[in-house]
């Protein structure tokens, strides 16, 4: 089986075109590593905190989530839903329609790349001048 051609946007917006093997059995934050890119990681891809968590955009058979990833992802997406006060089949139907519109999700995905590089530089900075007291 060849290469799998994807293509990552990170959070500084940029995009990156990398190869994953399909013989070596690796996950994206591997593949991520692998080529440098800047993943979190913080539980080391053990499917507890989330902060390599990924979007993916695909018309390719992904297979179904294992029991840890629908977990996490369960609780993860019950705590949204209850925060912002919007039902399971509302997500649903918005999932839908921005996967039916690949112009705007690029648009969007770019846009919360911004906001977070501005929230992580803020809050690097925050923790610069409180070590600086």
């Amino acid at each position: 089986m060849s290469d799998i051609k994807m293509t990552i946007i990170d959070r500084e917006g940029q995009r990156h075109e990398v190869d994953a093997p399909t013989d070596m059995n690796m996950n994206v934050m591997e593949v991520c590593k692998a080529y440098d890119l800047p993943v979190q990681a913080v539980c080391g891809g053990m499917a507890m905190c989330a902060t390599c968590q990924c979007y993916i955009i695909s018309d390719h058979d992904l297979g179904e989530r294992n029991d840890d990833e629908e977990a996490l992802l369960t609780g993860h997406y019950a705590e949204l839903f209850q925060r912002f006060d919007i039902s399971e089949s509302t997500f649903l139907e918005s999932y839908r329609w921005w996967y039916t519109q690949p112009a705007a999700m690029d648009a969007l995905l770019q846009e919360a790349a911004e906001a977070l590089t501005a929230m992580e530089r803020i809050s690097v900075q925050s923790e610069t001048d409180e070590r600086k007291r």
